[in-house]
């Protein structure tokens, strides 16, 4: 059931990045044509130019007065965003590519000049290369950044609410708290004066709230559902995947399930399965491990997808996001492999929580199935919804 969950997780949000992209892109095409008539594509893509510049301006404005301001008051994704880092990223491929951008958007050409084509037969790679592979990296969130920056400039206001997924609203965790005046420009798409919007399906601390103390920040009541479609974390990913309640979710972390190693009675119910010691492994421990358990380390979580050969590789399920990287970056949910036996590991717990299994399927029967769920509960494309990812398989 956890990789059943893990799937199902990835998947959705995949389908609904898509789509919000493809929505962007469809809008901007129109305009570009209208723009295309009255002016010549240097002086368009310019314009274009001129707006990220904008953009990336007041980003790096936000960020250097967040710096002084408490993380209870903002909350801890907020204070950890990377709009600037993405604007930056899509700024530069812009000037790169120069009049010929416009051609290639026409073409779906995004980010990176590849499209957000969903394979049905596979899930992402995380560290897939970026100019080769649209998902597994930074293309996604760079490219729904570049495409709310065009549709701004081009003065297409798409609803910011219905951006699930490829991005979300967040409200600050203070409800007193605000912007100053003249920080955020009306004309920059990815904050109000008491709200920011953050790019992509991965955001550190999912959907959970840090709480200022004060009465006027968010109460429990705020915590009872999370978005089906919602932004995650590693160990929020993980905790979902394991059926825990929304409370547990929201305690949850790297260092908890790493205390519920050697608790038995944890609120998780998760339960021992074997702890390796920075990459030495017994042939007897590998075997212990099954598709579904939890990979955890400090700091970081994932659900173990297939069972370790005699060397130790193992493909995880997980949420990650690591663009600020020059090489290796990976972002959003996805698949990624381990060496357990590697020299460098570091100390690794495994875990399980006993979970009925209904039935044994492939991954392509199960991914078809999935994104048949999901067009039925999105016909028009996806909208924020409370809920759970079991619902695209149960």
């Amino acid at each position: 059931m956890p990789v059943a969950h893990m799937v199902s997780q990835v998947r959705s949000k995949q389908l609904s990045i898509r789509d919000i992209q493809n929505k962007l892109l469809a809008l901007i095409k129109k305009k570009l044509e209208e723009k295309t008539k009255d002016h010549n594509g240097e002086t368009v893509v310019q314009l274009i130019i001129n707006g990220l510049k904008d953009h990336c301006h007041t980003s790096q404005a936000i960020n250097n007065y967040l710096k002084t301001v408490h993380v209870e008051q903002i909350g801890f994704p907020v204070k950890s965003n990377k709009t600037y880092l993405q604007l930056s990223m899509a700024l530069d491929w812009v000037q790169s590519q120069k009049e010929v951008f416009i051609a290639n958007l026409q073409q779906d050409k995004l980010y990176h000049n590849l499209s957000n084509f969903v394979p049905v037969d596979g899930l992402p790679i995380l560290q897939s290369p970026s100019d080769s592979v649209f998902w597994g990296n930074e293309n996604p969130s760079v490219t729904t950044a570049m495409l709310i920056s065009i549709a701004a400039t081009l003065g297409i206001k798409p609803d910011p609410i219905n951006i699930p997924a490829a991005a979300t609203v967040y409200h600050f965790f203070d409800r007193g708290f605000q912007f100053p005046d003249n920080l955020v420009p009306d004309s920059y798409p990815f904050a109000s004066q008491r709200t920011m919007i953050l790019i992509g399906d991965y955001q550190y601390g999912g959907q959970r709230r840090w709480y200022a103390s004060d009465s006027s920040s968010y109460s429990s009541a705020d915590l009872e559902d999370q978005l089906l479609l919602g932004p995650e974390d590693c160990s929020s990913a993980v905790g979902k995947a394991t059926y825990c309640t929304t409370g547990q979710v929201n305690d949850l972390n790297t260092n908890q399930i790493i205390k519920s190693y050697d608790d038995k009675n944890n609120v998780y119910h998760y339960g021992p399965v074997t702890h390796l010691i920075k990459g030495n492994i017994s042939d007897q421990q590998l075997r212990l491990i099954q598709p579904g358990d939890i990979y955890v380390v400090k700091g970081h979580t994932a659900i173990i997808g297939t069972k370790p050969d005699h060397e130790g590789n193992v493909v995880t399920l997980q949420f990650n996001r690591a663009i600020d990287t020059n090489q290796g970056k990976l972002s959003g949910g996805g698949l990624f492999p381990y060496n357990l036996c590697e020299p460098k590991a570091q100390d690794t717990y495994f875990l399980r929580k006993a979970l009925p299994w209904k039935e044994s399927v492939s991954l392509s029967a199960f991914l078809t199935k999935t994104q048949e769920k999901y067009e039925k509960i999105f016909p028009n494309g996806p909208t924020d919804k409370l809920g759970d990812c079991r619902i695209f398989y149960e």
